[in-house]
């Protein structure tokens, strides 16, 4: 957070913000095991298979995580002025753009890329440690919707 706001003129910010919506999934007993550590446990395989069908042992729900993270995208929405323009992918008009720049982790990455691109689902993106996913976020008059931006 501390080097955030030391750089935030090199982003072109205006202001930062911390959202603990944006932090990532609590994997209760899991926290801090690694993969090799689970791959032999039964509900972790039922996890990775299906998020939604097996939560952590006292670990918080993928319907709550998913929550979590829609309710930041509202706020994203509300604060951006979305919600009260559409921009120009949608209505074939231009549209004065907001930027945005969310620093957070691979699971909530997932997550925003799962809930506004379509047909993508949660597994179907990488997101290493350090890399970066550009979104170019629209209105649709119900909620946000993403395309991905390739980098150049």
């Amino acid at each position: 957070m501390e080097d955030l706001h030391d750089n935030r003129v090199s982003y072109h910010l205006d202001r930062v913000h911390y959202d603990s919506n944006l932090r990532e999934l609590d994997f209760g007993d899991w926290e801090g095991r690694t993969y090799d550590e689970l791959k032999e446990v039964s509900a972790y395989r039922q996890w990775i298979d299906d998020p939604a069908a097996m939560t952590p042992p006292n670990g918080e729900s993928w319907n709550a995580f998913q929550s979590r993270i829609r309710g930041f995208l509202e706020s994203v929405a509300d604060e951006t002025g979305a919600r009260q323009k559409r921009c120009s992918n949608v209505q074939g008009i231009d549209a004065e753009v907001s930027k945005v720049l969310v620093v957070t982790h691979g699971g909530v990455i997932r997550q925003i890329a799962a809930l506004t691109l379509p047909d993508t689902a949660f597994w179907e993106l990488s997101v290493p440690p350090g890399e970066r996913l550009r979104l170019r976020l629209s209105w649709d008059g119900t909620r946000l919707l993403s395309e991905l931006v390739r980098s150049e």
